[in-house]
Parts: C-alpha cells; structure tokens; sequence
C-alpha cells in the first residue's frame, strides 16, 4: 500500500526552482520585445530596461541571458552558506513569484491582443 503522504513528502528541488526562474525571466523579455517591436502593443514599464528594447532581438536576449544568469549563479554559490535551508527556498520562492507576475501580465495583453 502506498504512503498516502508521499505526495506531500515530494520536495521540488532548488535547481528546478532557479531554472524556472531563469525560464520565466527570459519569457518576460521575448514577450516584451515582441509586444513592443513587432506587435507595437505595449511599453517598457522599466526604464532600466527600455534601452534593451532597442537592441536586435537576439543581442538584447544574450545580454539579458547573462544579467539573469549572474545572480542565479551567485544564489547557487550561497545556497550553502544558509544555516536554515529552508530561508533560501524562501528566497529562491519569493523570486519566482516576481518572476511569475510579468509573465501573467503578458498572457493578459496577449489575449486582449488575440481577441
């Protein structure tokens, strides 16, 4: 008979939490470009930003690459500094769920945009 807990028990990993944070960074940037450059149906909200809107698509997204890649890294190094684990899962969580909004706001101007 199988653990009628073991669902619970099931842990998500820090690496696949860092990876979709990478994922959903990247997302948000080919979204923005596509709905400023080519769809012209949306701004840049960040003005840190803006100046990669201009850049061609795949040179702003190499950039972009490595400016999301570099902290990610530097939370990997660290992540066994932490005397709690479960501070950094906190951490790499509260990330993930800013990551998580730009991403609901694309989905919202592309199905306005659709409809």
């Amino acid at each position: 008979m199988k653990d009628k807990n073991a669902v619970l028990k099931y842990r998500v990993s820090n690496n696949l939490i860092l990876s979709l944070i990478f994922i959903l960074a990247i997302s948000d940037y080919i979204f923005t470009y596509l709905g400023i450059n080519a769809l012209s149906v949306i701004s840049e909200a960040n003005p840190l930003m803006i100046g990669f809107m201009k850049l061609p698509l795949y040179e702003g997204l190499f950039l972009r690459s490595i400016i999301i890649f570099i902290p990610l890294f530097l939370l990997k190094i660290v992540e066994k500094q932490f005397e709690n684990p479960k501070n950094f899962r906190l951490i790499l969580f509260a990330i993930l769920i800013i990551q998580i909004f730009p991403n609901i706001l694309h989905a919202i101007w592309i199905n306005m945009y659709l409809s």
